[in-house]
């Protein structure tokens, strides 16, 4: 029902410490080390060279390198990163396939940010094109947090809606009875605006006063909705820029990844995998609860 802007997560620049290490199954002590760089030897740790390419970063980001003679203090964040990472593989944690999986996962992050900017480099959002979403979303200055329960049957909407009228809690009512997603978080829908819903449900939303529910269910092709209006904010214009700029980026990176896929061979080899063992715990209780809700209503 609700159309939701997905953000691309972009890696912290910390994952360049991480990148693909230069060992094999039987070396791991390069493991967590960056790859091979040019440049010259600024400091060794037990006989490990870290280079001028590799410290200049970290220096950088503290504000401390500004071509001045490199003195031990200035260092030592990265001798003491340097002599953790050697004590983790006197402690066999090199062999730690979780390890090798954080640190292929932070190599690919590191990749992939790359080329996000790379992309966004290419072909940044013009001002233009900016300014003109920006005011097409105008409208939408007003947002909304809202809550809302949604049930099949409309006898049991207005059931609910008189539990609410003697002030029972939404939440609950919510998590019980409601069969949209939101139900697990009692029916937040956190902030949005009307345009974001289907017609039916935008308006009734934006004639609700905060702290109020609708009197009557509102009929959507989902079913029956009980809103329950919690906030209204305004959203000045430099919001709105800000908005309109994330959503530009946000349209580049998901032009870029379709044309990505067209031209790629995808093969989904195994229709099934194994859930972890904390999910199937949460799916066993919410299987309780879903029980539990369908007893109440016979």
């Amino acid at each position: 029902m609700q159309f939701r802007t997905v953000l691309l997560g972009l890696s912290s620049a910390c994952a360049l410490a991480f990148t693909l290490s230069a060992c094999n199954k039987n070396d791991d002590s390069n493991v967590g080390r960056p790859m091979p760089v040019s440049g010259k030897v600024i400091v060794t740790v037990n006989g490990v060279e870290i280079r001028e390419q590799e410290v200049k970063p970290l220096l950088e980001g503290n504000g401390v390198y500004q071509g001045k003679e490199v003195t031990v203090e200035m260092l030592e964040p990265v001798i003491q990163q340097e002599l953790m990472r050697q004590k983790a593989i006197a402690a066999g944690l090199g062999k730690d396939p979780e390890v090798a999986m954080d640190i292929n996962r932070a190599a690919t992050n590191t990749l992939v940010s790359k080329m996000v900017r790379q992309i966004l480099k290419d072909n940044p959002p013009t001002q233009e094109e900016i300014q003109a979403i920006a005011q097409s979303q105008s409208a939408d200055a007003t947002q909304y947090h809202a809550r809302h329960i949604l049930v099949k049957d409309e006898a049991l909407a207005k059931k609910l809606i008189g539990e609410l009228k003697k002030k029972a809690d939404f939440g609950k009512l919510a998590a019980q009875h409601s069969i949209d997603g939101s139900a697990r978080r009692g029916g937040d829908l956190g902030w949005s605006t009307p345009s974001m819903y289907v017609p039916e449900f935008g308006a009734a939303m934006a004639q609700l006063k905060p702290g109020k529910i609708t009197e009557t269910p509102v009929k959507s092709q989902f079913g029956y909705h009980i809103i329950k209006l919690d906030e209204i904010r305004q959203v000045d214009t430099e919001q709105l820029v800000g908005m309109a700029q994330r959503a530009l980026i946000n349209k580049r990176i998901e032009d870029y990844l379709a044309k990505l896929k067209d031209g790629a061979k995808i093969e989904i080899v195994t229709s099934k995998l194994e859930a972890p063992k904390e999910a199937k715990e949460e799916s066993k209780e919410e299987n309780k609860k879903d029980a539990a809700a369908a007893e109440e209503k016979k």
